[in-house]
């Protein structure tokens, strides 16, 4: 049964915690991904959304200026022993996309696409 820790990763596009929303903005769209990872000393601390940074900047809620810190979404963590079934319904029932075990994150898509090509 294979294992969260096999198919978390330390490759994402991190930021520090006092990074502008702008810039996290523009570095999502420069690498075409869906979010990006707030760190402080190597540590993850949550996720920033492009989504919900266009609906918050729409909204008035948040400003350009906005730190990451303070506008990032916690990640809900797992056991790097849980079994992928356990992860996908944890990500069911918290409705997420994305979980983090050791300072390293399981996205969604990559959990399918590795079950669909083990299967």
């Amino acid at each position: 049964m294979t294992k969260a820790y096999e198919v978390s990763s330390d490759k994402f596009i991190k930021v520090k915690k006092d990074e502008s929303i702008y810039e996290c903005g523009k570095i999502m769209g420069n690498s075409a991904k869906k979010y990006v990872a707030v760190v402080d000393g190597g540590k993850v601390l949550g996720i920033v959304l492009g989504l919900n940074i266009i609906k918050k900047l729409v909204s008035g809620e948040i400003f350009p200026t906005s730190k990451a810190i303070d506008f990032m979404t916690p990640l809900t963590k797992v056991n790097k022993d849980d079994c992928l079934e356990e992860i996908l319904n944890i990500m069911i029932k918290d409705k997420t996309s994305q979980v983090e075990t050791d300072n390293k994150i399981i996205d969604k898509d990559t959990l399918l696409e590795y079950i669909y090509l083990n299967n």
